[in-house]
This record gives C-alpha cells, sequence and structure tokens, in this order.
C-alpha cells in the first residue's frame, strides 16, 4: 500500500484538547454572562466524569481565580483549563 493511501484513510486530525475543553466549559456557561461560577464548573467536572466534582470544581476555582471574586472569568479560563489537563482527564 502506498504512502498517499495509507494518508487518505487517517482520520482526520482531532481539535485539540485545550480547544476541547474550552467548549466544554463554554457549554457549562448556562447563563451566558462570560463568567463561571462553581455551580457551573461542577456540572462541567460531572461531565469530564470526576469522582468529586464538586471537590474539583472548588480547587480549580481557587486555583484559576487570580482575582479571588468567586468566578473564572476569560481571563482566567485559561487557567482552569491547564488545572483540567494537569489532572489528566480524558476526552472522548
Amino acid at each position: 500500500m502506498s504512502r498517499q493511501s495509507l494518508t487518505n484513510k487517517l482520520p482526520p486530525p482531532s481539535i485539540p484538547v485545550k480547544e476541547q475543553i474550552r467548549e466544554i466549559l463554554k457549554k457549562h456557561d448556562v447563563n451566558n454572562d462570560g463568567f463561571l461560577c462553581w455551580e457551573e464548573l461542577n456540572t462541567a467536572f460531572k461531565d469530564l466524569g470526576a469522582w468529586s466534582p464538586w471537590f474539583r470544581a472548588y480547587c480549580g476555582l481557587h486555583y484559576a481565580d487570580a482575582n479571588n471574586d468567586g468566578v473564572i472569568n476569560k481571563d482566567e479560563l485559561d487557567d482552569v483549563i491547564t488545572y483540567i489537563i494537569n489532572l489528566g482527564y480524558k476526552l472522548k
């Protein structure tokens, strides 16, 4: 089999993990205010399959909430994404 025909059978490259997590988090911004509160992080961690989503949400909020206002804003979103990646969650 030639290299060309082999590459045609490969699946398309997947969306990078950071972007997948970003989409999951945005999906859980239920009130569309651009912020993620603890409750929204909790449901996002449930979707990610966390054993203790409430605890992961609590830790993620404290890890990423640089200005201590109790929510994750767009400037802090990359920090919570890094936190999630460092936990090793596998995405579907």
